[in-house]
């Protein structure tokens, strides 16, 4: 059987991606680290011991398009509102899915149902994970809205 010198260069390729794909944890800047965007001038971003609520998780949500108006914009999906008080409505405020949960609970990852929705893993989730239309929040924006949470869920 005689393969095509495309299909040949198709099927390195791919063997080349998925070997590289592997190999994240060689990658000098490190899982919790990544290199400035040069094209859109976007800061490196990394995960902070303490991170500040105003600057650090806002910005997670607004760049994941949690703010989004279809979203947790002016749509307040499941009631959640996330433009104008999102600590207001994030903070000691139960869940609608899931009464029982706060939306966040000060130093409490395991009980928060955004980290719940987030992580997409837990059997109390109600739902789908969210961000719901974007892929699930990498490492570092993970672990800074749980450092958040664990150093009390400040309004800072």
């Amino acid at each position: 059987m005689r393969h095509s010198p495309v299909r040949l260069l198709g099927t390195a390729w791919a063997v080349a991606v998925l070997t590289m794909a592997g190999c994240g944890e060689d990658n000098p800047v490190g899982p919790t680290n990544t290199p400035p965007d040069t094209t859109t001038n976007t800061p490196t971003r990394s995960v902070e011991a303490d991170p500040s609520f105003d600057t650090v998780i806002t910005e997670i949500f607004s760049r994941n398009g949690c703010t989004a108006s279809g979203c947790h914009g002016s749509a307040a999906n499941a009631g959640l509102e996330l433009v104008t008080d999102p600590y207001g409505n994030l903070v000691d405020i139960a869940s609608t899915q899931v009464a029982a949960l706060d939306r966040v609970t000060a130093n409490d990852t395991i009980d928060s149902y955004l980290v719940i929705k987030l992580e997409g893993t837990d059997a109390r989730m109600q739902g789908l994970q969210m961000p719901r239309n974007g892929t699930p929040l990498d490492t570092i924006d993970m672990n800074n809205i749980k450092n958040w949470i664990k150093s009390g869920a400040a309004n800072n």
